[in-house]
């Protein structure tokens, strides 16, 4: 695809790290109900209104040579395509969207004359799941809101804090650090089935209650699990982060979510409970330097 007469920028680290992985070609998609008076024409100029106002649902990606990653056109025009069926193929309004130069897709499956199903097909390049509801309430209310930050501007934040003194500093200790585990299973087709206890299931069920942080709880279980696996008394995991805690980034549309490694100390005389606590204060400690750095390199 040639680069259009748009603005072209670098891609984000978020958007790299999702090349890498497939390609560019996961889609986002949302089905939706819609119940009420509906028109298509008024329906899809205010989509339009919210892709003008919003640079990542009209952003291109272009494969350049020489270069490792493709580009962001961010266009002057947003392209949507717009079809109304009697079904709705969720596999195939994604492959339609992944071999066009289209923006969006959506597709309306017209149920009864005040009930409408919707599907919104987006590409994975330009959205995660905070980047669908926001296209998704700003269509809904009409107003097409401008973004608080533009993506281009949150993808040249990201690249300072990269490659600042302090952030540098940080990821080279993490690379010198790290050292790749040896679970007892690895190469091993033949896979087993453990079942917890009923005690151990009890204490897992108590620790839930106690500290209302059901994924502080889990972490724990895993990290616990780790420790008994290899007996690595200190062992990192990533952990995602949305970073739309941030009043700038709310309302950004694009991939603003990244991995940041979480470590863990343990020994022979922690128990779940202590796990549980432990990573309740740890999961606290992430958010608060989160609040306090804004680029989430203090996690530990």
């Amino acid at each position: 695809m040639p680069l259009g007469t748009g603005r072209v920028y670098e891609l984000s680290v978020q958007q790299k790290s999702r090349w890498e992985r497939d390609g560019g070609e996961e889609v986002w998609q949302a089905l939706v109900e819609v119940r009420g008076p509906w028109s298509s024409e008024e329906r899809r100029a205010a989509l339009e209104r919210v892709v003008q106002n919003n640079e990542s649902f009209r952003t291109s990606y272009v494969e350049v040579s020489g270069l490792k990653y493709p580009v962001q056109n961010v266009e002057t025009q947003g392209r949507i395509a717009w079809s109304e069926a009697a079904e709705i193929n969720l596999e195939q309004e994604a492959a339609l969207l992944r071999e066009s130069r289209d923006h969006i897709r959506v597709a309306v499956k017209r149920e009864a004359a005040d009930h409408q199903t919707v599907l919104v097909s987006i590409r994975g390049l330009s959205a995660d799941e905070a980047t669908v509801e926001l296209l998704l309430d700003q269509w809904s209310s009409g107003d097409g809101a401008e973004e608080s930050t533009g993506y281009a501007q949150f993808s040249a934040w990201q690249k300072e804090l990269e490659k600042s003194p302090e952030g540098e500093a940080y990821w080279a200790a993490v690379k010198a650090r790290s050292v790749p585990l040896q679970l007892p299973f690895d190469g091993n087709e033949q896979r087993g089935r453990a079942m917890l206890s009923h005690r151990l299931s009890e204490r897992i069920a108590q620790s839930w209650q106690e500290y209302e942080n059901p994924a502080a709880v889990l972490l724990a279980v895993w990290q616990h699990i780790l420790w008994r696996l290899t007996g690595e008394k200190e062992t990192a995991i990533a952990v995602r982060l949305t970073e739309r805690e941030f009043e700038e980034l709310r309302n950004v549309a694009g991939p603003v979510e990244k991995w940041a490694p979480l470590t863990w100390g343990s020994g022979e005389s922690l128990n779940l409970g202590d796990a549980a606590r432990d990573a309740v204060l740890r999961c606290m400690r992430r958010r608060a330097g989160a609040r306090i750095w804004k680029n989430l390199t203090s996690v530990s």
